[in-house]
């Protein structure tokens, strides 16, 4: 099997997500600001290609090499490495299409999901509000995890799964994450239309969830996107959908991901999976429900993916893009 197999399906979602928030969004130019993130993804990914260079070379210094730079100059792979950017890119570009899309569909699909994703969440947790049971779980640092630490787990794990020869393994897994963004999160979003407890109270459904207290950054990031929500201008990284949490998804989709390519790291990475969850929740930006969700739907989408995959094309096939 060829990356082709994954990488035409996930042009097509990117394409399509773009053109749909370029049709539907009132002024489409301002999207083009949304480029933006373009070369901080691209920085991201060299930072990354810098961790494993690192690595490698304290590796090989602990192993006595003495020219451990010029050992990896003959190491290196550069079509891989170019591979690797070329597809990340994409992915950027993916992103980039569905955070177009996610302010767009605030405009025309109104929130009225909140009052019974909140109602779920108290039957399930015995008739209690979950997030009362993890405020211990909310500090200063909080919210820089909870975003940017998850973001790093994502970019990290989406670089080590691109490097791998080609499989139906890695088609399935590649192919789950873009389908989490370009179609498990509006879908389930246009369904479910919830703006999350962080903005239950500003939605006009009462003060249920008021005595949240997600730290400075939280509120900071909130305020961001209420901005942008009430103003109905477009602002990078902007728009609210609390159903399903995707950063729950893609967390879930992580672990699958290293349980699948590097088992050794797996149990923490979980850890840290249950721990997002956890934020998602204590911090305000989603229900319960939301999480549990997008993960199972991370879940199923991969095993019928890579069930698909399987029965496409024998499980030797090791050939890169071509």
């Amino acid at each position: 099997m060829r990356d082709r197999a994954w990488i035409y399906p996930a042009v097509f979602l990117t394409l399509s997500n773009a053109a749909l928030a370029l049709l539907l969004f009132p002024n489409p130019l301002a999207l083009l600001q949304g480029l933006k993130i373009v070369p901080f993804w691209m920085l991201g990914t060299l930072a990354g290609f810098g961790v494993v260079v690192i690595s490698k070379t304290l590796k090989m210094m602990r192993a006595g090499e003495e020219r451990p730079l010029l050992k990896l100059r003959e190491w290196a792979d550069w079509q891989l490495v170019m591979t690797v950017m070329a597809a990340m890119t994409l992915a950027c570009l993916n992103q980039t299409a569905f955070l177009w899309l996610k302010p767009t569909l605030n405009i025309y699909v109104p929130f009225t999901a909140d009052p019974l994703l909140a109602d779920i969440d108290r039957a399930l947790f015995l008739n209690r509000d979950p997030w009362t049971l993890l405020t211990w779980l909310n500090n200063d640092w909080s919210g820089l995890i909870y975003h940017f630490i998850w973001y790093a787990s994502i970019t990290g794990s989406l670089m080590m799964l691109l490097s791998r020869p080609a499989s139906a393994r890695k088609a399935a897994m590649a192919l789950t994450y873009f389908v989490c963004w370009s179609v498990i999160g509006p879908l389930i979003h246009c369904l479910l239309p919830a703006g999350g407890p962080i903005f239950y109270q500003r939605l006009g459904y009462g003060d249920r969830f008021a005595g949240i207290d997600g730290g400075i950054e939280t509120e900071r990031v909130a305020d961001f996107l209420w901005h942008g929500f009430e103003s109905g201008h477009f602002e990078v990284a902007s728009g609210i959908s609390a159903m399903p949490s995707l950063h729950v998804t893609l967390a879930v989709w992580t672990v699958l991901c290293v349980a699948q390519f590097k088992p050794r790291y797996a149990l923490l990475v979980a850890f840290f999976a249950i721990y997002v969850f956890l934020l998602s929740i204590s911090l305000g930006w989603h229900y319960a429900i939301d999480g549990i969700v997008g993960g199972t739907c991370a879940v199923f989408i991969y095993h019928i993916l890579r069930t698909i995959f399987e029965n496409r094309s024998p499980q030797s096939s090791t050939a890169l893009i071509r």
